[in-house]
């Protein structure tokens, strides 16, 4: 259960969210099998079809954000992640009406397909989010070094 079916990152929060999803089928699957020896290939079945696709929609939203903190541009020749699409939408209002059910886990990652041609729309007229306030990335690199060669010296 929990991240032993599903590992997803912690930008959306959704690990109880499909935890406590997992916990509820299993035990409809429980209420109703015959043989609660049986349930586990119902189980899997039914992880592979609900459970799975947030897992792929994390996996290809963390290696998006890797290359993005890296310094890389929207890449707008691939798929786009969620986490652009959801922040499109605070440009195109069409999209925040459409992205409820996904916000919520009511609808899977792909209700954001019909979304997407949208949030591209404004990627490509050239508007990026704002960055958050903070060090930059090379800052961040820095202050890393630095606390890592003041650790070095430290004596223990």
């Amino acid at each position: 259960m929990g991240d032993a079916v599903a590992t997803t990152t912690p930008t959306f929060g959704r690990g109880v969210a499909t935890t406590f999803l997992q916990v509820r089928q299993l035990l409809a699957l429980l209420d109703t099998g015959p043989d609660p020896a049986l349930v586990a290939e119902s189980f899997d079945a039914w992880c592979e079809d609900h459970m799975l696709p947030w897992v792929l929609d994390h996996t290809h939203l963390d290696g998006d954000l890797v290359r993005r903190w890296k310094g890389g541009d929207i890449d707008l020749t691939r798929r786009m992640p969620s986490d652009l699409i959801l922040t499109a939408a605070t440009m195109a209002p069409r999209i925040g009406e459409q992205i409820t059910g996904y916000l919520a886990m009511f609808e899977p990652p792909s209700s954001l397909d019909p979304v997407e041609p949208l949030a591209r729309a404004v990627y490509e007229s050239g508007w990026r989010p704002a960055y958050s306030s903070g060090p930059t990335r090379s800052e961040l690199v820095d202050i890393a070094a630095a606390v890592r060669e003041d650790s070095a010296h430290t004596v223990t």
